[in-house]
């Protein structure tokens, strides 16, 4: 919950999990407020945990939405899952992150993104970012050297039919 206690899972989102899982992908589509991202997230962590990577890879999921999504994405994260052996890197530039006085150029953000990705320090990586940065040439080539495993897109009504089209070529 928002105190930090455990909560467990709704039925409702275990069987989306699963199935989810089975079908190796999908589309959730719930009411607002229902728990998709956790729904999304826990699956993409299970279906990270069922592929086989090169010993000494990180699992890689990447997380594209809108600015707001990808920070509500953090947070939901932050908030349920134990993050010591995730790496979240959120290269959205937020008006919460303007607040805080960290004000990155776009080439600064790819690139500390791009850095983190190389360290690899946790077994597993969750990227986030937006939908103009996906159609970032530098980022479409930045994914062809650092590979994602899985792929989750939020707010799928705002991506336009060239959005579909850079999906099928990250593939």
């Amino acid at each position: 919950d928002r105190n930090g206690n455990p909560q467990a899972l709704l039925l409702h989102q275990v069987d989306e999990i699963k199935t989810l899982s089975a079908l190796k992908g999908g589309i959730s589509a719930d009411e607002a407020g229902s728990g998709k991202t956790m729904i999304v997230a826990l699956t993409g962590l299970h279906l990270l945990g069922q592929i086989e990577t090169v010993p000494g890879r990180v699992g890689r999921m990447l997380v594209v939405g809108t600015k707001s999504v990808i920070d509500n994405w953090e947070n939901e994260i932050g908030l349920h899952l134990n993050t010591d052996e995730i790496d979240l890197i959120n290269l959205t530039y937020s008006t919460k992150r303007r607040k805080e006085g960290i004000d990155f150029s776009l080439a600064e953000r790819l690139s500390m993104f791009e850095e983190t990705l190389q360290a690899g320090k946790k077994p597993i990586q969750i990227g986030m970012v937006n939908y103009d940065v996906w159609r970032n040439p530098f980022f479409q080539s930045m994914l062809k050297r650092h590979p994602v495993d899985v792929l989750a897109i939020d707010e799928t009504h705002n991506v336009k039919a060239a959005i579909f089209a850079a999906l099928e070529r990250a593939e």
